[in-house]
């Protein structure tokens, strides 16, 4: 869990982050990468740009390439809402400082140690679970309520780092009951819909269409929530509170 390659010039003043950027792949070393204003909650907007990752070893904080190559989830720095802005990547996109990438370790333990406990546990949980759940209103009400603090708010939004995401609790599979398991299930199905749905919602063929795919991304958006509510047995009076904190 860290930020993603602060791309300016380890020396002072040498060159900022434009300088390591291209509108397309002009060498064979040049990755896809995204900042933070290209990503939303299960949806990722690339826009044909690219940085020249041979020039990494000249950047302040590249970032090792496993880092951006492994499949991870990458989350917004600066929310716009008062929700965590996240997405899954599986594309292999480099990204800046204005985004956090989320690994498990069971995926990276061959690049950096971890403990057996941390490797093990962490299979348990599939990236779209993960997603599912820190997508959901209840999650980001939580990080709001207990996480950012006052230095870490926006106007309309909240700061993301390491630290606060690292801290939040996750559901302890290995603990859940019968029904706590198949609402885990769907969530995690749910999510996979949710990228599709998404990732077509970029480029709809018709007025009509965008119309009837924002609707079901909406239907199921709040399906998630109501199987994070129902696995966390949230009372009626705290899921007010959740909803009127996550407008």
């Amino acid at each position: 869990m860290n930020y993603g390659a602060q791309m300016s010039s380890k020396l002072k003043g040498a060159f900022g982050k434009d300088h390591v950027l291209r509108n397309k792949a002009v060498t064979k070393t040049c990755k896809k990468t995204i900042s933070g204003r290209n990503l939303y909650r299960y949806r990722i907007d690339w826009e044909g740009q690219y940085v020249e990752w041979a020039l990494a070893p000249k950047m302040y904080g590249p970032r090792e390439p496993w880092f951006f190559d492994t499949p991870k989830l990458m989350i917004r720095d600066i929310t716009g809402t008062h929700r965590l802005e996240l997405s899954l990547d599986r594309a292999k996109l480099y990204c800046d400082h204005t985004v956090l990438c989320c690994l498990r370790a069971c995926d990276v333990n061959r690049f950096r140690a971890f403990e057996t406990d941390s490797i093990e546990t962490s299979k348990h949980y599939s990236l779209e679970l993960l997603l599912g759940l820190l997508a959901s209103r209840a999650v980001s009400a939580y990080y709001y309520w207990n996480l950012t603090g006052e230095g870490v708010r926006t106007g309309g939004g909240f700061h993301t780092y390491p630290n606060t995401i690292r801290a939040l609790p996750v559901f302890n599979i290995k603990m859940a009951s019968k029904p706590q398991q198949r609402s885990l299930q769907q969530i995690e199905e749910f999510a996979k819909r949710m990228l599709d749905l998404a990732a077509r919602a970029r480029d709809p063929k018709t007025p009509g269409a965008a119309t009837k795919l924002r609707r079901e991304l909406y239907a199921l958006d709040r399906q998630i929530d109501l199987e994070v509510y129902q696995l966390y047995n949230l009372t009626n009076e705290q899921i007010r509170s959740v909803e009127n904190a996550t407008q």
